[in-house]
């Protein structure tokens, strides 16, 4: 993601001079892609026979909702993964629902497939996790029903091989450095930082040891922030199987250290009335001695602050200002994959990977970022249009008659 961003701008830099050209051609990628993306999703509506008038209330939430069109129009990095989740999830309702006619034998179908598995592990480093756990999952799949073969096989293996061979090629050929194993480790530094904060005259001098090669122990006072890991996770130095054994000890004696440190850290997630707009942020100096840095067009400043004070039109109603954060999104889509388990809908399970894999990524992110959920939020609208085009199940759902529907 940061090598297309680097590439469209600095090259904007380089022939026309001027950065802020650069940023008008990337926002205008994330607007075409997210053209693109909920159109695709009306056709699958289409498809699906889903009611004329959610139909007719998705295109007003995707159209003026600030969670959505707010997020498209900012060079925010994860929109593009955000949207490529949605084309995916679109492409398996097809997989799932029309494997037997049309997805495998019909080019356009199994195309946006590759091209958004594509998509999703190139715009993000943990792309590549979801995509592998999805294809394994469809491969045992065909394995199951005994429908599998080799074109099938290429079709679901192609996009990670492809993206592979790109990240391999750029990271040799502009010497990229590797991400930071701190990441990924972040939850279980916070839990080991609580345990200490609140029973650092339990920890025994072995102990104390090994959770200082780990990460900054003599300073978890002063450093830990419940709702945060960053500040413990910057410290990080090394995982080793004696940091595995005292994570285990540590948790046989209070739990509820750890329960409590992912809890703090997640709550937010399923929070529906919680707001944390950022789409009304502009790229400017917000980090210094940034390659990219160019002023703000101060005639533009006018029109920046109408479109914020647009926004917040949005935040300040009622029931609607529910939709600018990101809480009743996550809440939606946990609950419709409830329903569907309980419809004992099996094969549309493999819809929701990308989305159930997303909470995961989640509950290990150092914090619950409004950006972390837009592939959450974005998929939502076609989630429930899936669910909602059984009018039976959905009749059942809610006790009524099919005919009021």
């Amino acid at each position: 993601m940061f090598g297309l961003y680097g590439i469209v701008i600095s090259n904007c830099q380089k022939i026309l001079g001027s950065t802020n050209i650069g940023y008008f051609f990337f926002t205008l990628i994330n607007i075409i892609l997210g053209l693109i993306a909920f159109a695709n999703t009306f056709r699958i509506m289409r498809d699906l026979k889903v009611p004329i008038l959610f139909r007719i209330i998705c295109l007003l939430i995707y159209g003026i909702i600030p969670a959505f069109i707010g997020h498209i129009i900012i060079n925010v990095k994860d929109t593009i993964y955000s949207l490529s989740i949605v084309l995916l999830i679109s492409a398996l309702i097809k997989m799932i629902h029309n494997e037997e006619k049309a997805f495998w034998n019909k080019k356009s179908e199994w195309i946006l497939y590759v091209f958004a598995s594509i998509l999703v592990i190139l715009t993000r480093n943990n792309g590549i996790h979801l995509s592998v756990i999805l294809s394994l999952a469809i491969l045992i799949k065909l394995i199951k029903s005994k429908k599998i073969d080799k074109k099938k096989i290429t079709i679901i293996v192609i996009p990670i091989m492809i993206s592979e061979i790109i990240i391999k090629t750029i990271t040799i050929y502009y010497g990229v450095i590797p991400g930071r194993k701190s990441e990924m480790y972040s939850l279980f530094m916070q839990q080991s930082a609580r345990y200490v904060y609140f029973y650092e005259n339990e920890v025994t001098e072995y102990e104390r040891e090994v959770l200082s090669k780990t990460f900054a122990y003599y300073g978890v006072k002063a450093r830990y922030d419940p709702i945060l890991s960053d500040r413990i996770k910057e410290t990080f130095g090394n995982i080793s199987v004696e940091y595995i054994k005292v994570y285990i000890v540590q948790f046989m004696k209070h739990p509820n250290i750890y329960i409590d440190a992912t809890l703090n850290m997640i709550y937010r997630m399923f929070t529906i009335d919680y707001i944390y707009p950022k789409y009304e942020t502009t790229f400017a100096s917000e980090y210094d001695k940034t390659k990219f840095e160019e002023p703000q067009i101060e005639s533009l400043e006018e029109y920046r602050t109408k479109l914020y004070d647009y926004y917040k039109i949005y935040e300040d109603l009622p029931i609607v200002n529910l939709l600018c954060g990101f809480g009743v999104y996550n809440c939606l889509s946990v609950i419709t994959l409830t329903f569907l388990i309980r419809d004992k809908r099996k094969k549309e399970i493999y819809i929701y990977i990308p989305i159930i894999v997303t909470i995961i990524i989640l509950i290990l992110s150092p914090i619950v970022y409004f950006r972390y959920c837009l592939p959450i939020v974005f998929a939502t609208p076609i989630l429930l249009a899936h669910y909602l085009s059984k009018k039976d199940n959905l009749a059942n759902s809610f006790n009524i008659e099919r005919k009021d529907l």
